[in-house]
């Protein structure tokens, strides 16, 4: 009998060992939580374009129909990450027309500095500038999906008198700008 009993109590100890082995095993694999997250990242759009000089000044050297005033260059630098438009990217126009006189604008090269695009003269020379918008530079993809912009570039700028001048001292806004889109 004393056989018997510690059978079964040696059964009933591996029994128990057994079954906590097992229940241990279970809650060990299955015990488990977790925190879902939904992530965000945002890229801004950049527009950044700026000239070094807030004024222009050109004199005539004379009065008299035909004189050209001195070059006064101007450099200026953009970065965008969305330029979508193709042609007209950087225009100029001035807010009231000149008397007798055509102010003019002359496209220099592009310094790419980054990017997968560029900018491109939209004309050979010297255009007049008016109160019509007026194209200066065009953009040029380069690689990928040409939609980042990041440069340098110099515009010149003279006047040309059409008819003989009186004395003056005449201001205009001049506006150069960028169209992303």
């Amino acid at each position: 009998m004393f056989i018997k009993k510690f059978i079964q109590s040696f059964a009933a100890v591996i029994l128990v060992i057994g079954i906590s082995g097992v229940a241990v095993a279970e809650a060990g694999q299955g015990s488990q939580s977790s925190a879902t997250h939904s992530v965000t990242i945002t890229v801004p759009q950049v527009l950044k374009f700026s000239g070094e000089t807030s004024s222009i000044n050109l004199a005539f050297p004379d009065s008299i129909a035909g004189s050209e005033t001195n070059v006064q260059s101007v450099n200026y630098s953009v970065k965008t990450n969305n330029l979508l438009k193709q042609n007209g990217v950087i225009q100029a126009k001035l807010d009231s027309p000149f008397d007798s006189i055509d102010f003019k604008a002359s496209p220099g090269g592009y310094v790419k500095t980054g990017g997968n695009a560029s900018l491109v003269a939209a004309n050979s020379g010297y255009v007049t500038v008016s109160t019509e918008s007026v194209n200066l530079y065009n953009k040029q993809t380069d690689e990928g999906t040409g939609k980042i912009v990041e440069g340098n570039f110099p515009i010149s700028y003279k006047a040309l008198a059409l008819s003989d001048l009186a004395p003056s001292n005449t201001s205009r806004n001049l506006v150069i700008s960028i169209t992303a889109n």
